[in-house]
């Protein structure tokens, strides 16, 4: 009976120690597992974080393009307006062609500098330009106070009108 009893015993200490290889073993399958899962979303993660940086990244190169468009576009209006009355940008811009009118009276203002040639010969480049510059800014000033349209500049030669493109009661 003794013996039985410590064969018992034995068969219980065994399947105790089979359990407790088995929870260890299961232990260490499961703690396993969960690394990889971990690594597994780690990984993704690094990855998430770099697609954001490079969409962040394309988004900031779209803005930037924006601005730069739009700012390019405002050079453009600014120059379409510089040399066309703002009538005639509007109807461009809307349509994208101007339709031409009929005026019964138009005063029409062509200035051209005598001797302007051998006058520029003797300048230098810079003081040429800004010479034509004052003189064309006076030009402007006196068309917005007197309500003319410029419209061109070439060379030394400035033309203006009046009655286009609203008729002038005067």
């Amino acid at each position: 009976l003794e013996l039985d009893n410590e064969k018992l015993k034995l068969s219980e200490e065994s399947l105790k120690l089979s359990q407790e290889k088995a929870r260890s073993r299961n232990l260490y399958l499961f703690l396993a597992g969960l690394g990889m899962v971990l690594l597994i979303i780690f990984v993704i993660l690094l990855q998430l974080r770099s697609k954001n940086r490079r969409i962040a990244k394309q988004n900031l190169i779209i803005t930037l393009n924006q601005k730069v468009i739009e700012a390019e576009r405002e050079k453009s209006e600014a120059l379409l307006l510089n040399i066309l009355p703002a009538a005639v940008a509007a109807e461009l811009k809307e349509k994208g062609v101007f339709t031409p009118k009929h005026y019964d009276a138009v005063s029409v203002l062509f200035t051209d500098f005598v001797g302007f040639t051998s006058i520029s010969e003797r300048m230098s480049p810079e003081a040429l330009i800004t010479t034509l510059d004052k003189v064309f800014l006076a030009f402007d000033l006196i068309c917005e106070k007197h309500g003319l349209s410029r419209i061109k500049t070439i060379g030394d030669s400035y033309m203006c009108v009046a009655g286009l493109p609203e008729t002038d009661a005067q």
